[in-house]
């Protein structure tokens, strides 16, 4: 099986699709590093999308198949290599088995490009815990995700860009949309 692209090549494929359907959007992407994590990821901050209805739903589309997940095996191979190649506990074969169908059953849920970038294009010196993968994922797909509600919504005359909201509606937003893990206890 084929490489899948990282996340952000997904992202530029889609715009490149779109400029044929007659959609454009302008996604300000900024740099967060969450706590505790070695690694920073690009969000949606402000964005801006135009182009006619037919044309956002036909790219909307696409951006749901580009969020299909990979076949168990190909995640049981890419959670095979990141075992080799980060270090670990020694697990007896019971153990080794439950964690491997677990982390499978999760990682499924995901995009197939998200997934194999959060595995193996992430630096992990140890074999990540399901909540530092899916925190991983979950900044990974943000930029999708936000793309793909844009696109469902109904276009606006003279379409404008969104402000962007505030630190704490930013934080509402993830909670509202079960992203509360990322964003810690309200306060």
């Amino acid at each position: 099986m084929k490489t899948p692209l990282a996340p952000r090549d997904v992202l530029e494929a889609l715009a490149s699709q779109a400029s044929s359907h007659g959609v454009s959007w302008n996604l300000d992407l900024q740099p967060v590093k969450p706590k505790k994590f070695p690694h920073s990821f690009l969000v949606p901050g402000r964005w801006h999308l135009t182009g006619s209805a037919e044309g956002r739903a036909t790219i909307a589309s696409l951006v749901e198949r580009s969020m299909s997940p990979a076949s168990d095996w190909q995640i049981e191979q890419w959670l095979a290599e990141l075992d080799v190649i980060s270090a670990h506990r020694a697990e007896d074969d019971f153990t080794a088995a439950l964690k491997l169908r677990a982390y499978v059953d999760r990682l499924n849920r995901f995009p197939a490009d998200a997934v194999h970038h959060a595995l193996l294009g992430l630096p992990w010196a140890f074999f990540p815990s399901w909540d530092e993968l899916q925190k991983a994922l979950d900044l990974l797909c943000a930029p999708r995700r936000t793309l793909l509600r844009a696109l469902r919504e109904p276009p606006e005359d003279g379409a404008r860009p969104r402000n962007k909201p505030d630190a704490a509606r930013r934080a509402e937003i993830l909670r509202e949309n079960g992203f509360g893990h990322l964003v810690g206890p309200r306060g």
